[in-house]
C-alpha cells in the first residue's frame, strides 16, 4: 500500500500540474442594464423614504445630509447607467465596475463637501485630482 504525501509526492504537488484557468461566461448585459435600473431604484426609494422622516420630524443638518446623500447616489447611478449603455456590448463591462466606481464618488462627494462645512449644490459634481479612467 502507497501514501501519498502532499510534502513527497511530486505527482500531488501543485507545481507539478499544468496551470488550468478557468474560463468565464461573459455577463449578460440585459442583466446587467436590469440590475444598474434596480440600484438606481434602490438609490431614489431611499431618498424618498429619508425625506418622508425628515418632514415628520424636524429639519435638522442631519436628516438634511441623509436626504443629499440618497439622491447623489440615484443621480450618480443614473449617469454610469447612461456611460454603461452608450458603450457597444463588445466593450462594456460589468455593472459591478460601475457599482465600485459609484460607491468611491459617493464617499469622495461627502468628504468633500464636510470638509468645507457646507452641503453640496445642487447640479455640482465634486471635484478630484484623479486622472479620469479610458476604457480601451
Amino acid at each position: 500500500m502507497t501514501i501519498n504525501h502532499p510534502l513527497t509526492d511530486v505527482a500531488s504537488h501543485s507545481a507539478a500540474r499544468p496551470r488550468e484557468r478557468r474560463v468565464t461566461n461573459p455577463p449578460n448585459m440585459e442583466r446587467q442594464v436590469h440590475k444598474a435600473c434596480g440600484d438606481i431604484n434602490a438609490a431614489l426609494n431611499e431618498a424618498l423614504e429619508a425625506l418622508a422622516r425628515l418632514s415628520l420630524n424636524q429639519a435638522d443638518a442631519f436628516g438634511v445630509a441623509r436626504v443629499q446623500t440618497a439622491l447623489y447616489r440615484a443621480r450618480e447611478a443614473n449617469h454610469l447607467l447612461g456611460q454603461m449603455v452608450g458603450t457597444p456590448i463588445e466593450r462594456r463591462l460589468p455593472w459591478a465596475y460601475y457599482r465600485a466606481r459609484l460607491e468611491d464618488k459617493a464617499l469622495r462627494h461627502l468628504s468633500l463637501h464636510a470638509e468645507r462645512g457646507r452641503p453640496a449644490p445642487e447640479g455640482q459634481r465634486p471635484r478630484t485630482h484623479r486622472a479620469k479612467r479610458h476604457i480601451a
